[in-house]
């Protein structure tokens, strides 16, 4: 596997130099992970990768003795930058309306959104309770019904753009959870179809829509993770890159360790991968203190 297991990824020296003094006195909270040490940082060293993604490049990986998909690139996925735009700001409201980050030790900014999966049984799912006080009762239904015509929005499109085998599993693994999607915190009690209409350019475009996207997904900006994996309720994960400000050399690429695939990100592009798969994000060319630097990667992912 490269870039090394437990490593944080920098694509460049110089963003190696931004973060490697500051992430190695970042000892971890929970001592289950990494013994509690600080996760080291990685040097990319190209040479060493089985394959790097170009940036018009639409792709499906697989393994060669199983022949099963093991992650895709799709580059172009709405094609429309104004109704990205559009749909980037209301995943900025969703940042700044919750309270913390889910991973304090890690660079940038994750937040969950959709029903939390904590247990494998629906009836246990609830819906991420994670906005700060101020914001009201009434405000967090508009809120969920909102970022459920996000997701849903998104996830029609993406559908298309997956591979048969990634479709199939997150459908399946919906299944399992009694049909349950992002349905606004509804728990399945409504009609199952999101009305909504995005302003783009002063035009309103109205939809309507019964696909709505499975059940849990996540928000970031800037976010970094060291190379790892994990399992979860479904064998695949996909990331949508809403908005990026900045060329490559900014970092903040993506790793499909496992492989010695490297994908740098880029706006407008979906990306899949197997959880249990080593995988990670690098460093973005960033000052670690900086709390609002000039670039700036932000996106959702399906988990």
């Amino acid at each position: 596997a490269y870039p090394p297991e437990g490593h944080f990824v920098a694509e460049t020296q110089e963003i190696f130099d931004k973060w490697e003094h500051e992430m190695s006195k970042n000892p971890l909270g929970d001592p289950r992970c990494n013994g509690g040490k600080p996760y080291p940082s990685h040097l990319l060293d190209k040479s060493k990768l089985q394959y790097e993604v170009g940036p018009d490049e639409n792709i499906v990986f697989m393994d060669a003795d199983t022949d099963e998909v093991t992650g895709f690139a799709f580059h172009g996925l709405l094609n429309d930058p104004a109704l990205l735009k559009v749909l980037n700001g209301t995943v900025v409201d969703h940042l700044n309306k919750v309270k913390k980050t889910l991973r304090d030790n890690d660079p940038g900014y994750l937040v969950g959104v959709g029903y939390t999966s904590g247990s494998r049984g629906a009836r246990a799912l609830a819906w991420t309770n994670n906005l700060k006080k101020e914001v009201s009762a009434t405000e967090k239904r508009q809120h969920a019904y909102k970022m459920s015509a996000l997701f849903a929005h998104i996830w029609s499109h993406a559908k298309r753009a997956m591979p048969k085998e990634i479709l199939d599993d997150f459908e399946n693994a919906t299944m399992e959870l009694g049909g349950l999607r992002m349905d606004g915190g509804v728990r399945g009690q409504g009609d199952g179809v999101l009305r909504y209409t995005i302003v783009v350019d002063g035009e309103e475009r109205h939809f309507e829509t019964s696909d709505l996207s499975p059940p849990a997904a996540l928000c970031g900006i800037n976010y970094g993770r060291h190379i790892h994996n994990e399992n979860n309720h479904n064998k695949y994960c996909l990331k949508y890159i809403t908005c990026r400000t900045h060329s490559q050399e900014y970092g903040a690429g993506f790793f499909n360790a496992e492989y010695g695939i490297y994908i740098p990100s880029l706006e407008d592009q979906l990306a899949g991968w197997r959880g249990k798969d080593l995988h990670g994000t690098g460093y973005a060319k960033n000052d670690p203190y900086d709390q609002d630097p000039p670039f700036k990667q932000i996106g959702v992912a399906f988990i």
